[in-house]
């Protein structure tokens, strides 16, 4: 009876080592899986960190790229209202002494007809 408790006993230490084995070959299993779950996660986050930081990085080029042309656009923007600034002052400036010309011509036209009449009128009077 003895060899036959130490066989029950012997047979019952396999089955539980055996149990043990599996226990331990899940548990490496279960922390193989969570270990690929929390790498597979990690990876997901850089990924988007990465994404994050080109977005991020296009945009202060968009950005800076856009302050560029606008400030050149605004350059000439400037340039050119200067330009048709000063072609109207020149213009104003040849229209006033175009102006001054055509009246100081009135004037002494003026002048020399009131002077041709008053001779023409003098002149009749005296005949």
């Amino acid at each position: 009876m003895a060899a036959e408790a130490n066989a029950q006993l012997a047979m019952k230490k396999a089955g539980w080592a055996k149990e043990a084995e599996v226990a331990q070959v899940e548990s490496k299993k279960i922390v193989a899986i969570r270990e690929a779950e929390l790498q597979r996660e990690v990876e997901r986050m850089n990924a988007l960190t990465t994404t994050e930081k080109l977005k991020a990085d296009l945009l202060t080029k968009a950005t800076v790229e856009f302050e560029t042309k606008s400030q050149e656009a605004n350059a000439v923007l400037y340039a050119k209202q200067k330009a048709a600034e000063t072609y109207l002052y020149e213009k104003q400036k040849e229209l006033e002494a175009v102006k001054a010309a055509a009246e100081a011509e009135l004037a002494h036209r003026s002048s020399r007809g009131s002077r041709d009449l008053h001779t023409l009128h003098s002149r009749r009077l005296w005949r």
